[in-house]
């Protein structure tokens, strides 16, 4: 049977552990999340590259007027231009997948990357939700006031994201940080993919029916998204919430 310093160790334990998984999964939501922006904005219907295309066919259009030995070796320049974006554009087709070593067509980004925020974004309000529970559960476990402090020097030395005094308490004013941007990439991230295959289904009459139905799965998996993000700002929020009380309670010494 633990005694009752081994169970406040564990205690400690865990509520460090929640705190490391909770700055994890924000690492991982903004990896996710700068992919997925990142591969909408190079694939939407006019990117950067496309304006290449416009410059070889403008430069074509005068070889007309040039000596004939020159327009060889123009053409010869142009082609490899030409060769050059047609590559780019197929490279662009698919998404690099970091550490899993595979590529995701650009089409079925919206769909793979949709259902992997989700299960991403499920993951970081748990462990957020637990974060709170654990580093309440510790506070209000405490049997005295020396016993509280200590347990919050120990817990403060540990956050990262959310900023809390280890003294003069009265004078700090905490920030939630945690509550104000840090579970915005995701639904933006997948915003924008939204909004770009969006404009491909409105510009692709040919294949408007199929991007139609992805782009109503998108909008179903964005409002998800958006659900999730809101209920894990608010218990962030929470979280700050349990920090503030505890440092109005150092500086009180109740």
């Amino acid at each position: 049977m633990l005694t009752p310093d081994q169970a406040v160790q564990g205690y400690l334990e865990a509520a460090i552990e929640s705190s490391s998984r909770a700055r994890r999964m924000v690492l991982i939501s903004v990896t996710a999340s700068v992919i997925i922006f990142a591969a909408a904005l190079a694939n939407r219907p006019n990117p950067w590259f496309n304006w290449g295309h416009l410059r070889v066919q403008h430069v074509e259009a005068k070889f007309t007027s040039l000596p004939a030995n020159a327009a060889a070796e123009s053409k010869a320049l142009i082609q490899h231009k030409r060769e050059f974006y047609a590559d780019e554009h197929a490279r662009r087709a698919y998404v690099e997948i970091p550490f899993f070593g595979v590529r995701v067509d650009i089409n079925d980004l919206g769909i793979v990357g949709g259902c992997a925020l989700i299960i991403i974004a499920l993951m970081q309000h748990s462990s957020v939700r637990r974060e709170v529970d654990n580093i309440a559960f510790i506070f209000d476990s405490a049997k005295d006031i020396d016993d509280f402090r200590t347990r919050y020097r120990i817990l403060a030395m540990h956050q990262v994201i959310t900023p809390v005094p280890l003294k003069d308490f009265s004078s700090h004013q905490m920030q939630s940080t945690l509550s104000t941007g840090l579970f915005l990439p995701i639904p933006v991230a997948y915003g924008t993919l939204v909004f770009v295959d969006g404009a491909t289904a409105l510009l692709s009459s040919d294949l408007r029916t199929p991007f139609l139905l992805i782009f109503t799965f998108e909008v179903l998996v964005l409002t998800i998204l958006v659900a999730i993000s809101r209920r894990t700002s608010t218990d962030a929020a929470t979280l700050g919430e349990v920090w503030r009380d505890a440092v109005r309670r150092q500086a009180s010494g109740v």
